[in-house]
């Protein structure tokens, strides 16, 4: 087993550090590998791959995978986790959901809130998917269907912390498209 670096070969200009055979790459520090690129493309940090990103933690045994970012304005995205469909049949290739790391709306963009997003397929390639749920740094959550139409939008808070597990403390408003008739 050889490491080679190089600055070009036969396939590519590109610069390159790992090896030409069918061998695994491990990166080691201290004699102990921290790191493993696997030869059929699996990244394993902490351990070895068994998928394309396979991360572990010996010494707390809570892996951490942090994204970092800054947005100093409220409810600003600093953070965000991308699912992507790369089928290029239809309306593909498309954001297909996502969930963004939003700064709070303290005032002072301090706090947090989680965006959840998803996506009908519609749209050109890149075109980020629709918000659908939001919680805040209180814990509101905001379920919303589709803002631009007449379908409702459902939010949730805890009212009090006396408020027990199947007390009855409100009632849920279920309108029409007409939003003449109800029933709770």
């Amino acid at each position: 087993q050889t490491l080679q670096f190089g600055a070009g070969r036969d396939v590519s200009t590109v610069p390159f550090i790992g090896t030409e055979t069918n061998d695994d790459f491990s990166f080691i520090t201290n004699d102990s590998e921290k790191m493993r690129l696997d030869a059929s493309g699996n990244l394993g940090v902490g351990k070895v791959p068994a998928a394309k990103v396979d991360v572990a933690d010996s010494s707390t045994g809570i892996p951490v995978v942090r994204l970092s970012g800054f947005a100093g304005a409220n409810s600003s995205p600093y953070a965000k986790l991308e699912f992507y469909n790369e089928d290029g049949s239809g309306q593909g290739p498309n954001i297909a959901s996502s969930i963004k790391a939003l700064t709070g709306t303290n005032g002072d963009g301090s706090g947090g809130a989680l965006s959840f997003s998803t996506s009908t397929g519609s749209g050109s390639e890149g075109v980020e998917a629709t918000e659908k749920m939001q919680i805040d740094s209180s814990g509101f959550t905001t379920i919303t269907n589709n803002p631009t139409t007449t379908q409702a939008t459902l939010s949730l808070k805890r009212l009090s912390e006396s408020v027990a597990i199947n007390d009855t403390i409100g009632y849920l408003n279920f309108l029409s498209n007409d939003a003449s008739t109800s029933s709770s």
